[in-house]
């Protein structure tokens, strides 16, 4: 019984957040509402409100898979495995994962919190570095989660600094120059 129940809840989830996104396509953002999601949904508010709070709800839960679909992405490529960490190929498949939310072009870019893809993509890299420090007999790194944070938020915020200028520089080369800054710090933009 509980898997039916949970297969129904899906499915409405599921029903929401596509109407949701066919409103998005159709119509600005700030005039999007509980009403127009539930009749796109063939739902009544009170369904909706079972599942959501408010619009802005439905946005930040499907920001949030967003985020874990990346890193899920990044983790299945062996981004995390890798030594020394890859850090273009990780900010490559950032980039490809972007790519990929055409719908939310540029609502999602602007409403996705950088902290939801921090949260996602941060206890893979740290189970990347405390093993790397394992096997190279290093103690466990105190503070660990602040560096990687730092190291995430920068990789992060850079990529969307670049989205957001619209400016054509190429994707591969605004990730070398991040990768390259991120591993060997600023000296390493001062080198050709």
């Amino acid at each position: 019984m509980a898997d039916k129940v949970d297969r129904r809840v899906a499915r409405t989830k599921k029903a929401i957040e596509d109407a949701f996104e066919k409103l998005v396509a159709e119509t600005d953002y700030s005039k999007i509402t509980v009403s127009a999601i539930a009749k796109e949904a063939n739902i009544n508010r009170k369904t909706f409100y079972l599942h959501y709070s408010s619009v802005e709800d439905v946005l930040d839960s499907m920001t949030k898979q967003h985020a874990q679909r990346t890193v899920q992405t990044i983790a299945e490529r062996g981004l995390f495995e890798k030594r020394p960490l890859d850090a273009d190929a990780i900010a490559q498949a950032l980039g490809e994962s972007y790519r990929e939310a055409r719908l939310f072009n540029p609502l999602f870019m602007r409403k996705l919190p950088i902290s939801h893809l921090i949260d996602a993509a941060q206890p893979q890299l740290e189970n990347f570095i405390a093993k790397a420090r394992e096997e190279q007999g290093l103690p466990p790194k105190k503070n660990l989660g602040y560096y990687v944070r730092f190291f995430l938020g920068g990789l992060f915020q850079a990529y969307e600094s670049w989205y957001n200028a619209g400016d054509d520089v190429p994707f591969e080369s605004i990730a070398k120059d991040i990768s390259l800054a991120l591993t060997s710090g600023l000296d390493g933009l001062l080198s050709k």
